[in-house]
């Protein structure tokens, strides 16, 4: 009984084979856009609240609401926002569509010249004996 349904349901997914390799259908799943909360009711003060400038460079690109939350990424890059700030507003988005706190999230600093010199310099700092690692 099982087996007839799975395969009805794999018949209904199923696009085609290719030797071993099967491809399948995928959608976007829906979007289920969030209730305005607390000091947050518009694009406006949501692009005010997570920073970084955002109010200024998208306000124009969020009309309404809806438009905050079902704009896909290439949306906002045929809008002509920066792959930062497309990450960054996606980003807050999603924790604000999952019911955390949206704030502004400084910009992460680079030390010792970036990850790619600190390899080349090998062990560079402290060795902190606890955690057996270098640090800087």
């Amino acid at each position: 009984m099982f087996s007839s349904i799975r395969s009805s349901v794999m018949a209904a997914t199923r696009v085609s084979t290719l030797g071993a390799q099967v491809r399948w259908t995928s959608k976007r799943p829906a979007v289920s856009i969030p209730e305005p909360r607390g000091t947050i009711t518009s694009p406006s003060e949501f692009l005010l609240a997570i920073g970084r400038n955002t109010h200024k460079l998208a306000l124009p690109t969020f009309p309404t609401w809806e438009s905050l939350f079902t704009l896909s990424a290439s949306d906002l890059k045929s809008a002509g926002l920066t792959p930062k700030i497309r990450r960054y507003i996606l980003h807050q988005r999603h924790k604000f569509a999952m019911g955390q706190e949206v704030k502004e999230e400084g910009l992460v600093a680079k030390f010792g010249g970036g990850e790619r010199k600190r390899k080349i310099l090998g062990t560079v700092g402290k060795r902190n004996p606890k955690a057996g690692v270098w640090w800087y």
